[in-house]
């Protein structure tokens, strides 16, 4: 049977703030460093033999604790300790005569914390989104890398990150649920669908029996978007961050995915996963696509809206209609589905500004953790708004787009860039009654009709709203005066 180490992690975590309060006692380099070796130890055990197996509420508060306390005690000693046998290393290295001695001892160290630093945040990324994203690009160049500039793009925590917002409140809405709606609207190659699939493989990750349904609006999409997740979840960074998934492996044969799934139709954007007790675990299919399957307790919608069906309004009506109608109906439980929508809204009428409507319900308020993001006055729904261009003109995303060809997009066309890049959409020509169409008046004009004229649109089902526009005729005026 596995034991519980909780009382003895506890006594441990007051043998560590002893020492990072003490110079002496933190200087002692053996002596910290195995002290914080057996503590991975112990809190591995504790989470992931003795927590993890029980799947229950106690249980799972407690390894949120104990991953609390890595962040907050052992993550930062790892940060300090690297840094300084780099620095020192380095100051070796430039002397001119060698102490080989010195050196070797300081690379012993720097290679003992960096293992210990890996695998620490290994198990904060347990339940951390943000830190999971981070961690499954470790073996990237910091070139390639890029969750680590969308994420806190500025290096101001987040605040002014790419998708902190979207990062910060998909964490809540698996571990908590009380996210239900998630909107991101983010410019192309900002990682609007990829970090779709960093979330469904994290949701795996959290609970292997989930299910997950993804409706993309491209015929393409859903075996890009399908590989996209078997390639996380077959890299063995991800297995160090779940161990769960490690007992279905054996090394030796190469075909990692077929021991992970049980069924693996990338084509098809079908994937089963071995142990999980379901049929399907994942189905992701195009919006064009009749098909009936899996009920699930998230939808995801990628790009539903093409660039293509820009201010066709029959279009936006049968969208919403499929999602009234068919996708949302596909949840296994109203009470904890959970929805994330992620694309460009083209127009004020497709679909994506109708969910921003009926789910913020007319109201918003700012998040305090990112800029770009705002919440339902419930906070049960969030709104991920991204722009390529700050108010001061400036790329939000430096690290990956281009000052000089942004600003020719915007001149070359400016309605299609308002629309893409800027995430503020237009009104379609044909719906006169547009406010941006309607001449407006601070005062009454003086030569307005007497009398009044209001026109009555009564409610008939549902959460539709009574409306009755009240106007005054005005004497139409040319340009002459």
């Amino acid at each position: 049977a596995n034991l519980d180490y909780k009382g003895e992690i506890a006594k441990y975590n007051d043998i560590l703030k002893a020492f990072r309060k003490s110079q002496d006692l933190f200087t002692k380099e053996k002596d910290i460093l195995e002290l914080l070796q057996e503590r991975y130890g112990l809190i591995y055990a504790q989470i992931h033999q003795y927590l993890a197996p029980k799947k229950n509420d106690s249980a799972e508060n407690e390894i949120r604790e104990h991953i609390k306390t890595v962040f907050a005690l052992d993550l930062p000693v790892c940060e300090v300790k690297i840094k300084k046998f780099q620095s020192a290393l380095d100051g070796y290295e430039k002397k001119k005569v060698k102490d080989e001695k010195q050196i070797n001892l300081c690379y012993r160290y720097l290679q003992e914390w960096l293992t210990l630093y890996e695998k620490f945040y290994a198990l904060v990324a347990f339940r951390s989104l943000e830190h999971f994203a981070y961690f499954m690009e470790w073996d990237k160049s910091e070139r390639d890398k890029f969750w680590k500039y969308s994420i806190d793009t500025f290096g101001d925590g987040g605040y002014s990150g790419c998708t902190k917002g979207f990062f910060y409140y998909a964490n809540q809405m698996v571990l908590e649920n009380n996210v239900k709606f998630i909107l991101k609207q983010l410019p192309t190659s900002f990682g609007k669908s990829f970090s779709d699939s960093i979330m469904i493989s994290f949701i795996f990750g959290f609970d292997r029996s989930e299910q997950v349904i993804k409706v993309v609006g491209n015929r393409s999409l859903p075996s890009k978007c399908t590989k996209q997740v078997v390639d996380i979840m077959c890299n063995k960074r991800y297995r160090e961050v779940f161990p769960e998934y490690q007992a279905y492996i054996d090394e030796e044969k190469k075909d990692i995915a077929s021991q992970i799934f049980s069924i693996c139709q990338i084509k098809e954007g079908i994937l089963t996963i071995n142990g999980s007790g379901r049929d399907t675990s994942y189905e992701c299919f195009s919006k064009e696509t009749d098909r009936d399957g899996i009920r699930g307790g998230y939808l995801f919608l990628d790009d539903i809206v093409q660039r293509s069906e820009r201010m066709k309004l029959e279009r936006h009506a049968k969208d919403l209609d499929a999602f009234d109608g068919t996708w949302k109906k596909r949840s296994k439980d109203e009470k904890k589905f959970r929805i994330v929508c992620g694309g460009t809204t083209y127009d004020i009428y497709d679909l994506l500004e109708t969910l921003r409507f009926r789910y913020s319900k007319g109201r918003l308020k700012r998040s305090p953790i990112n800029k770009y993001t705002t919440l339902s006055m419930e906070e049960d729904a969030v709104f991920v708004k991204v722009p390529k261009l700050d108010e001061k003109d400036q790329l939000t995303f430096p690290q990956k787009t281009v000052l000089e060809n942004v600003l020719a997009d915007r001149k070359n066309n400016p309605e299609l860039f308002k629309a893409m890049d800027m995430q503020e959409p237009v009104a379609p020509e044909e719906n006169p009654f547009y406010w941006d169409y309607i001449r407006q008046y601070e005062f009454i004009p003086d030569n307005s009709k007497e009398y009044c004229l209001a026109t009555l649109d009564p409610a008939r089902t549902g959460d539709n709203y009574v409306s009755m526009p009240v106007f005054k005729e005005v004497q139409e005026i040319d340009e002459d005066g």
